[in-house]
C-alpha cells in the first residue's frame, strides 16, 4: 500500500511540474513600420515565474536581428521600445516577427513589416499651361501607417518625345520625331511639413511645346543626414505650342519689273518650330497702298509676279498673323519694256514699262532689217504700217530684250517697207487727263447752282431773305444815321449774306467782327445739314458767310448790319451755334468735332455783286483761325471781344500757348427780363383801373 502511495504521488508531481509552464504574449504591433518609426511593443507572461528571465527577439527574414532579455515586472508585464534605423536595423523587410521564450515556453507574435517607402499623393496629376507660366505642384507624403512625415522634396522635369510637323516636298503629315532642346528645365526642391508640400516652377518661355513628365522623390533624413525612407510619384505636363513670331524669307531683295517674287512666310511658336496655320500677306507701296494680298498657309511657297509698269521704289512684304507681323522690304528697279502685237498690216508697239522707252527696235520681213526709234511715254503706244509686195511674209521684231516673230504674214503694197503711224493719241495719258479736265469743267459749271444751295456760305430757302429797304426805295432815319457814321456810300444798303475773301484794294476800312468755325473731321451728309442749320441764325443778324475749306468765315461787317460795334450779335450767335452743334453731337452718332473763335478788327471791305468781299487787317483773321484750331467743341473770345460785351457775356479765363482767350458760358438773354417788366407793368396797370 506505501509503495502504491510513493507512485501516485511522483505522478501528481509530474502533472503539477507541466502546469507551472508559463505562456506569453505579445500586442501593440501594426502591420506595418517604417524606418524612423519607434515600435512600443508590449508583452504579458503568465504566470509569473520567479528567477526566470524573458527572451525576445526581432526575426526578420528568419533571421534574429535583435536579441532581448527583460524581467517581467510582479504583473508579468514588460515593455520594449525599438527606434527603427539604419542604427538598430541593417536591412528592411517584409516578413518580420518577434520571438519570446519564457520558462521554455516559445511564442511567435504576427508578422509584420518594415519598409523604407513612402507614400505620394498629388493634388492632380496632369497640368496644362503655356510657356512663360508657373506650375504649382502640391501633394501629400506620408508613412505607410498614414503618418505625415517632415522630409525634402525634388522634382525634375525631363524632356519626353515631342510630336512636331515634319515638313518635306513630297508630304506635309504629321509625324513624330526625337526633338532635342537646350532648354535647360532644371531640378526643383521644396520642404515636407506635417506631410504637405508646394513646389512653383517657373518654366521658360522658350520652352518647346508638348508632353513631359514630371518626377516627384519624396525622402525624409536621419539626424546624420542619411536617408531612410523615399518614395516617388509622376505627373503629366503639357505645353501648349503658341505662335510667337512670323518670319518670312524673300528670294531677293531687287527685283525688274515682270519678275516673280517667291517668298516663304513663316508661324513660329515659342521654340522656333514652325505652327501650319493660315497667315496673311500685304504688298505695299511706298504710300502704304496694297498692291497684292493673299491668305496662306505658314510654310507655303508664294510667288507674285512683279507688273512690267509697277513704279520703280520700295515696297515692303508685311507678314501677320493676330497680333503678330513682320516687314521686309525690296526694291523694284527702272527698266524700259515694250510689247509687240501685230494686227493685220500693223505692228502695235506699247510702253509696258515704268519709265519712258526710248530705244531702237529692228524689224525683219523675210530677213530685211528695219531699224526704228521708238519714244513712248508711260502707257504709250506706237504704230507701224508694214507693207510688202503682195506675198507673205515672216515677220520677226525686236529690241535686244523682247522679242515677236510671226509667219506667213499676208502684206499688201507696192515695195517692202514700214511707214511710221506715230503715237497713239487715245493711249496717251495726257488725252485722258485733258478729256477728264473738260468733262470736270462741264459739270461744274452744270451744277454750279445746285453747289451754292448745298454750300455753308448759303442760307436755306426756308429761312428770312436778307435785310431789304423799308418802303418803297426809301431808308429809315436809322439807317440813314449810321450810313452817315460809317461813311457807307450809296448802294451799299442791300445786306448780302454771302461773303468772299479777296484782295479788296478799293474799299471801306471798318471795324468788324469776325466768327471762324472750323470743322475738324470728314462729316457726312446728314451733320453737314446739322452745320447749316446751326449757322441760319447768323443771316438773322445781317452776317455774311464764306466758307473755304474746313473753315467758315462769319462776317459782321458795318456796311451790312449798319451797327458799328458787332461783337455781341456775333457772340450770341455763336453761342447758338455751338449750342445746336453740342444737341446734335449728344443725340446721333456721327459726330462734329469743332472749334469756334471771335475776334474783332479793322477790315476793308465793299458789297460787289450781292457779296461781302473783305480783306482782314492786321491779326483778326489770323488769331482768330488759330484760336479755333486749338478749341475744342468750344466758343474762345479775343479780349478785345469779351471786354466790349461787358455784363452781356459770361466767360472764363484760358491760358494758351498762341496768348489769352475767354472761353464763353453763357449769353445774358435781356429779352426775357423786358417781358417780365413789361408783365408786371401791365398787371399793375390792371389792378389800378379795378
Amino acid at each position: 500500500m506505501k509503495r502504491v502511495l510513493t507512485i501516485a504521488g511522483f505522478i501528481i508531481c509530474l502533472i503539477l511540474i507541466t502546469n507551472i509552464s508559463a505562456g506569453v504574449t505579445f500586442s501593440g504591433i501594426d502591420s506595418v513600420y517604417n524606418l524612423g518609426d519607434v515600435m512600443n511593443l508590449n508583452v504579458q507572461v503568465s504566470p509569473v515565474l520567479e528567477d526566470y528571465l524573458l527572451k525576445v527577439d526581432l526575426v526578420c527574414d528568419e533571421k534574429m536581428i535583435i536579441p532581448f532579455n527583460l524581467m517581467p515586472s510582479s504583473e508579468g508585464k514588460a515593455e520594449i521600445k525599438i527606434p527603427l534605423s539604419y542604427n538598430t536595423i541593417t536591412q528592411v523587410s517584409s516578413n518580420c516577427f518577434f520571438s519570446g521564450d519564457y520558462g521554455g515556453e516559445v511564442i511567435k507574435s504576427r508578422r509584420f513589416e518594415i519598409s523604407n517607402k513612402l507614400r505620394i499623393s498629388l493634388a492632380t496629376d496632369s497640368y496644362f499651361v503655356k510657356p512663360g507660366e508657373q506650375v504649382e505642384i502640391k501633394g501629400n507624403v506620408q508613412r505607410q501607417n498614414g503618418a505625415g512625415i517632415n522630409g525634402d522634396v525634388q522634382i525634375t522635369v525631363p524632356l519626353l518625345n515631342l510630336e512636331s510637323i515634319i515638313n518635306t516636298n513630297e508630304s506635309s503629315e504629321n509625324q513624330t520625331s526625337e526633338y532635342s532642346s537646350n532648354v535647360d528645365n532644371g531640378m526643383f526642391n521644396g520642404n515636407i511639413v506635417n506631410g504637405e508640400f508646394l513646389v512653383i516652377i517657373d518654366l521658360a518661355r522658350e520652352t518647346p511645346a508638348g508632353n513631359y513628365r514630371i518626377d516627384i522623390l519624396s525622402y525624409e533624413k536621419s539626424a546624420t543626414g542619411k536617408k531612410m525612407s523615399d518614395g516617388t510619384a509622376f505627373a503629366n505636363l503639357k505645353v501648349f505650342q503658341v505662335p510667337t513670331r512670323v518670319e518670312v524669307a524673300l528670294s531677293s531683295q531687287n527685283f525688274n519689273p515682270e519678275d516673280e517674287i517667291a517668298f516663304i512666310p513663316e508661324l513660329l511658336d515659342q521654340s522656333g518650330v514652325a505652327i501650319k496655320d493660315d497667315v496673311s500677306i500685304a504688298i505695299t507701296d511706298s504710300k502704304s497702298r496694297s498692291i497684292f494680298e493673299k491668305i496662306v498657309k505658314s510654310g507655303e511657297s508664294v510667288k507674285y509676279k512683279v507688273s512690267g509698269n509697277l513704279t520703280s521704289g520700295y515696297y515692303e512684304l508685311i507678314t501677320s498673323s493676330g497680333e503678330l507681323s513682320s516687314t521686309k522690304k525690296f526694291f523694284v528697279n527702272e527698266k524700259a519694256i515694250v510689247s509687240f502685237e501685230l494686227k493685220n498690216q500693223t505692228l502695235v508697239v506699247k510702253n509696258t514699262g515704268n519709265i519712258p522707252y526710248n530705244k531702237d527696235i529692228q524689224i525683219e520681213l523675210n530677213g530685211k532689217p528695219f531699224i526704228k526709234r521708238v519714244e513712248l511715254g508711260l502707257g504709250e503706244t506706237k504704230e507701224y504700217h508694214l507693207s510688202g509686195t503682195n506675198q507673205d511674209y515672216d515677220v520677226k521684231v525686236s529690241d535686244g530684250n523682247k522679242e515677236m516673230s510671226q509667219t506667213g504674214v499676208s502684206l499688201t503694197g507696192n515695195a517692202v517697207g514700214i511707214d511710221e503711224g506715230g503715237v497713239s493719241f487715245l493711249s496717251s495719258p495726257v488725252f485722258w487727263i485733258f478729256l477728264i479736265i473738260i468733262l470736270l469743267a462741264v459739270a461744274f459749271f452744270f451744277f454750279r447752282n445746285s453747289f451754292k444751295r448745298k454750300s455753308l456760305a448759303y442760307p436755306w430757302d426756308k429761312k428770312k431773305k436778307p435785310l431789304e429797304l423799308k418802303g418803297k426805295g426809301e431808308e429809315t432815319d436809322r439807317q440813314k444815321n449810321i450810313k452817315e457814321l460809317l461813311n457807307i456810300p450809296k448802294g451799299h444798303s442791300i445786306a448780302p449774306s454771302e461773303a468772299e475773301q479777296v484782295l479788296v484794294s478799293k474799299g471801306y476800312k471798318t471795324n468788324a467782327t469776325a466768327i471762324i468755325l472750323k470743322i475738324k473731321n470728314q462729316i457726312g451728309k446728314h451733320a453737314r445739314e446739322a452745320v447749316q442749320n446751326a449757322i441760319q441764325n447768323v443771316y438773322e443778324r445781317k452776317g455774311a458767310v464764306y466758307e473755304h475749306g474746313e473753315y467758315v468765315y462769319i462776317v459782321f461787317s458795318p456796311l451790312v448790319t449798319k451797327h458799328a460795334n458787332n461783337e455781341l450779335a456775333a457772340v450770341k450767335s455763336s453761342h447758338e451755334i455751338i449750342t445746336l452743334l453740342n444737341e446734335y453731337n449728344e443725340k446721333f452718332k456721327e459726330k462734329i468735332e469743332f472749334g469756334i473763335a471771335v475776334n474783332s478788327g479793322e477790315m476793308i471791305n465793299r458789297v460787289e455783286d450781292k457779296k461781302l468781299k473783305f480783306t482782314g487787317l492786321g491779326s483778326i483773321l489770323p488769331v482768330a483761325k488759330k484760336a479755333a484750331e486749338i478749341a475744342k467743341e468750344k466758343v474762345l473770345l479775343t479780349r478785345e471781344v469779351y471786354e466790349k460785351c461787358g455784363s452781356e457775356v459770361k466767360a472764363d479765363r484760358k491760358k494758351t500757348d498762341i496768348g489769352d482767350f475767354f472761353e464763353l458760358r453763357d449769353v445774358l438773354d435781356h429779352s426775357k427780363n423786358k417781358k417780365f417788366i413789361s408783365d408786371f407793368l401791365k398787371r399793375q396797370a390792371d389792378e389800378n383801373k379795378r
